[in-house]
């Protein structure tokens, strides 16, 4: 890197700037608290480990919470990461859903769907054109 790629007064207006030290100030705060959030996401995770394990099926509430926890992480990442602005709770509310923009849950196939898949690529016959045969009757 030259010299001339910086402009000496811009670095200064920066380096002085408080925003950029209170956000320093922040970072370090949801560093602390993604920290502590680790241990707590653990003990999630083993709840629901241990309360599909002797119930067959994960905890709704502990699931829930899990999942708002989830979200929350990947608020505080965004913020980490200087790819939002915006400050995560306490700062802000608590998420209660997936977060905007995060990648939705996909859809299972269908054991049906799935049969039905298995037996085309069994037989030889074309996937695509049953499938496109498929759409169409629906």
């Amino acid at each position: 890197m030259s010299t001339d790629e910086f402009d000496t007064d811009e670095l200064k207006e920066h380096v002085t700037a408080r925003q950029t030290w209170l956000r320093l100030v922040y970072m370090v705060i949801f560093l602390f608290f993604a920290w502590v959030a680790s241990f707590v996401f653990g003990v999630v995770i083993l709840v629901l480990f241990l309360w599909h394990l002797f119930s067959g099926k994960p905890n709704p509430q502990v699931k829930a919470f899990g999942q708002s926890m989830s979200s929350w992480g990947y608020q505080v990442l965004r913020f980490l990461s200087y790819n939002s602005e915006e400050l995560p709770f306490p700062f802000d509310a608590w998420p209660s859903g997936p977060v905007d923009g995060a990648a939705a849950p996909r859809k299972k196939a269908t054991r049906k769907k799935a049969a039905k898949k298995k037996k085309t690529a069994s037989t030889g016959t074309g996937g695509s054109d049953n499938e496109s045969d498929e759409r169409k009757n629906s």
